[in-house]
């Protein structure tokens, strides 16, 4: 595997979370409209269709415990994979650049103007960045398996 992929996974994850976030507003939204309208009903209908607006608060709070245990796996893998990045052998400069793409999800032209250095510079560094981190991670990064890549993102669990 390489140095990029596994450290996309951070991406990856956060994608799903704010996606799984703007999901879950809508379910609300839904639970919400569903209730407002049963109100205006008269009883018999209520209780016939009351149902429906329970499996909707359902879901809602299904799907906000799967966000919660996401952002648990999310911030165990961030932990791991900064730890790596600190710990790898290179300069500082390429360890701010992996920290700045992969942990804090900046785009290139970001990190060039946090940095300091011309877009094509930093996107050279990047790839410096991340040969520097597989020669750090080579064996960790051979046996890695793919199908490890944030379960949670990959399978929509």
């Amino acid at each position: 595997m390489t140095g990029k992929k596994y450290l996309n996974q951070l991406l990856l994850c956060r994608n799903v979370i704010n996606n799984d976030v703007r999901r879950l507003d809508e379910l609300k939204e839904l639970a919400l409209a569903t209730g407002s309208k049963e109100l205006k009903k008269d009883v018999v209908q209520k209780s016939l269709k009351n149902a429906g607006l329970e499996d909707t608060v359902g879901e809602y709070v299904d799907f906000e415990l799967k966000i919660i245990e996401e952002v648990k796996h999310y911030q165990k893998l961030k932990e791991k994979i900064l730890q790596e990045i600190y710990h790898m052998d290179s300069d500082v400069k390429y360890i701010e650049l992996l920290i700045l793409r992969y942990s804090q999800g900046q785009r290139f032209e970001e990190i060039a103007t946090n940095m300091g250095y011309s877009f094509g510079r930093v996107t050279h560094m990047h790839i410096e960045a991340l040969e520097k981190f597989e020669k750090s991670y080579k064996e960790m990064l051979e046996e890695w398996d793919e199908r490890r890549l944030c379960e949670f993102c990959e399978t929509g669990k």
